[in-house]
């Protein structure tokens, strides 16, 4: 007969042996699926080539979409990425927004499933190990990319275009992509994304023709693990873009930095008569508008920029297209230039909505581009970026 101490180590033991099978792969399933899953990735390729994807040095001896896998696939697993990896690609059989999820068809067709997919991602990109979207429905129905995706597989940073053939619904570019990936013509034309984009820009910037050589953008398949909450620290200061645009004659610098004050009391923001908007007139600068060094963060808590001095540094961290509630691809009226100067015309002083032109941004972009753009005519309608300072 066992003595009290034995039965009690024996008990010991049992609970010991049942939690580990539990945490180690026996025992209930559910906890499990949770437990196993990973970080989800997304990447641009090292490599490059022409809209022929089966001339690349990894596509195996594949064509068209397979041999977008396999390149992707390649490149992960020389990277020590595990998992599946596909190429962010659209055919005129399969949409990319279907064959990310590992399914074929159309998206209109709920890509042959009872109902619309969504539970693909989240993902993060290289480099940082930043979130880049949540799940593919956020991403692609309400344009939610929280930084650019911007790295390579080897964590390099890269800045040129790469193949997609996908408008910014995850559907194809009818005529463009290349004749499903097998050709190298000129006289064919291929859709292509931006590393340094966001909203739309990250799948549907550019087009050219398939004789040049870019890169492709792949994405791990799967449900990964949920996202961190994506907060920004007690000491941050906010930024935003008007949801609502203005032609160039809304009445100058005081009359936009009423509009972003009066828009972030709406957004319930504390400190709303603080914000100023990025503008410059041919008597101010915008950088010498504010007094604060920062650090800004968009509203859904990603990082901007950390000072003036990241401000006008050529590059920001994400870009500045989060209203508060929407992700928007807009051009802004600023008047200024990369180093935060006046950038002349400006709408006469954003006066003027008919016979003067206007220097303005862009919303998903991170370089440059986010500040100084082109000029457009002041009758056109555009945004305000909003800083609080």
């Amino acid at each position: 007969m066992r003595s009290k101490k034995s039965l009690f180590y024996l008990l010991i033991l049992t609970l010991f042996l049942t939690f580990n099978l539990l945490s180690c792969g026996g025992g209930d399933d559910g906890f499990i699926v949770v437990a196993g899953k990973s970080e989800l990735k997304v990447f641009v390729t090292s490599a490059s080539g022409t809209g022929d994807l089966s001339a690349w040095a990894d596509a195996g001896g594949k064509t068209g979409l397979e041999a977008g896998d396999a390149i992707c696939q390649a490149a992960a697993e020389r990277a020590g990425l595990s998992g599946t990896f596909r190429a962010w690609l659209s055919t005129s059989t399969t949409d990319a927004y279907c064959h990310i999820q590992g399914l074929t068809g159309k998206k209109s067709d709920n890509c042959g499933e009872a109902a619309l997919p969504i539970t693909a991602g989240p993902w993060f990109r290289m480099g940082d190990n930043h979130p880049f979207s949540d799940t593919i429905d956020k991403l692609i129905n309400a344009g939610q990319v929280f930084v650019p995706v911007y790295y390579d597989e080897n964590n390099n940073k890269v800045t040129d275009y790469y193949f997609t053939g996908t408008q910014h619904t995850g559907i194809l570019s009818v005529n463009y992509n290349c004749a499903d990936w097998t050709s190298n013509s000129g006289s064919d034309n291929v859709n292509m994304g931006y590393p340094l984009g966001t909203t739309q820009r990250w799948t549907a910037l550019a087009t050219a023709n398939c004789v040049g050589t870019r890169r492709l953008l792949c994405m791990q398949t799967g449900s990964g693990k949920p996202l961190p909450a994506i907060t920004a620290p007690a000491n941050a200061k906010k930024v935003f873009i008007t949801a609502t645009t203005y032609r160039g004659n809304f009445g100058g610098l005081d009359a936009a930095d009423t509009i972003c004050q009066n828009r972030a009391q709406d957004l319930g923001l504390p400190n709303h008569n603080k914000f100023k908007a990025w503008l410059s007139d041919d008597s101010i600068n915008a950088i010498d508008r504010f007094s604060s060094d920062g650090p800004w963060y968009r509203l859904d808590g990603v990082k901007v920029a950390d000072s003036k001095t990241d401000l006008f540094d050529g590059e920001l961290f994400t870009s500045i297209n989060y209203t508060g509630t929407s992700y928007i691809d807009n051009i802004v009226w600023t008047g200024t230039t990369v180093d935060g100067q006046y950038n002349s015309p400006s709408c006469d002083n954003w006066t003027n909505a008919t016979t003067d032109n206007g220097n303005y941004g862009i919303s998903t972009c991170i370089n440059q581009y986010w500040t100084v753009g082109m000029s457009h005519n002041c009758s056109f309608s555009a945004g305000l970026y909003c800083f609080e300072d």
